[in-house]
Order: structure tokens, then C-alpha cells, then sequence
């Protein structure tokens, strides 16, 4: 009986060559994925649009403003980000009355704890057909609109009051 010792090393080489084959197959397989997935992610950055958010608070606690800073992110209540914290003056907070003759007046509002706050939001989004700022592709922000929103630390209501491009 005579023993082949010759067949193994060529098994083995054999073995190696069918897996290096599968291994490049799927190395290209995983590139065509990629390079889709890439095109389209770069498309969805191309079309995105840095906006200015104007904006008022007219209540918000004296606690709750002093957890907000630069950079801090603001998010609206069905968690769609409306975009980061850039500028913000707290003042005096202030209410606005009916004078009696169907002019509104700005008072003074006597409470310690709250205060009022505006400033400033940029926002990243695509810009609608009415040239206004469409967040998440979905949700068109106009001035006027007053928003229920909410960062790491504090929850307030926020009017916008301009939609500024770039």
C-alpha cells in the first residue's frame, strides 16, 4: 500500500485558492453595497441647507434657562431635531395684554422664576417648495408657528418668529 503524502498540500492549496476566490467575490459584493449606500447618503448631505431660526420664548424657568447653552441641542416633541442653540438672551419675562382698545401692550411679568428668552437656532434641513426650512423631509417650519420642544435638561414652548436661508 503506498501512502500519497503528495495530495494534502494540493487539498490544502486547492482549499485556499476556492477561499480566497469567496472572499474577493464578497469583498466586491460589499463595495457595489457600499458605493450605493454612499451615493445616496451624499446626495441626501448635498441637498441639505444650514438655516437661522429666529425664535421667542415668552415663559420658561429661570432653572430651565440656566441648563441651556452654546450648542445645545433642540428637539421637537415628535423627536425630530430642529437644530442647535446659537444665540439666547434671558430677560425679564414679559406678558402681553389687551389694553381695552384692542391693542396689545408688553408688561412686565412679576414672577422671580421665569424668565423670557430669544436668540437664535441653526438648523440643518432642505428647503421646501415655499423656499422655507423642510426638517427631516417632513416637517416645514414657518414663522408664526409656536412648537412644544425640549433639550437634555428643560422643556418650553418656542415661537418662531423668522426662517432665515444660510
Amino acid at each position: 500500500m503506498a501512502v500519497q503524502t503528495r495530495k494534502k498540500p494540493d487539498q490544502f492549496r486547492g482549499i485556499f485558492i476556492d477561499v480566497l476566490i469567496i472572499l474577493i467575490l464578497l469583498g466586491c459584493i460589499l463595495g457595489i453595497i457600499f458605493s450605493v449606500f454612499a451615493k445616496v447618503n451624499t446626495e441626501n448631505v448635498k441637498n441639505q441647507t444650514i438655516f437661522h431660526i429666529q425664535y421667542q420664548v415668552d415663559r420658561i424657568s429661570l432653572q430651565a434657562g440656566a441648563t441651556l447653552e452654546f450648542g445645545s441641542e433642540i428637539w421637537l416633541d415628535d423627536d425630530i431635531l430642529l437644530g442647535t442653540l446659537q444665540e439666547m438672551t434671558l430677560a425679564e419675562s414679559q406678558i402681553i395684554l389687551d389694553d381695552g382698545t384692542g391693542k396689545y401692550q408688553t408688561f412686565a411679568y412679576p414672577d422671580d422664576n421665569t424668565r423670557s428668552m430669544s436668540g437664535k437656532i441653526y438648523a440643518t434641513g432642505s428647503e421646501s417648495l415655499n423656499h422655507t426650512l423642510l426638517l427631516d423631509g417632513t416637517k416645514e417650519i414657518l414663522p408664526g408657528q409656536t412648537f412644544r420642544v425640549h433639550s437634555q435638561y428643560a422643556d418650553f414652548e418656542l415661537r418662531v418668529i423668522a426662517v432665515q436661508l444660510g
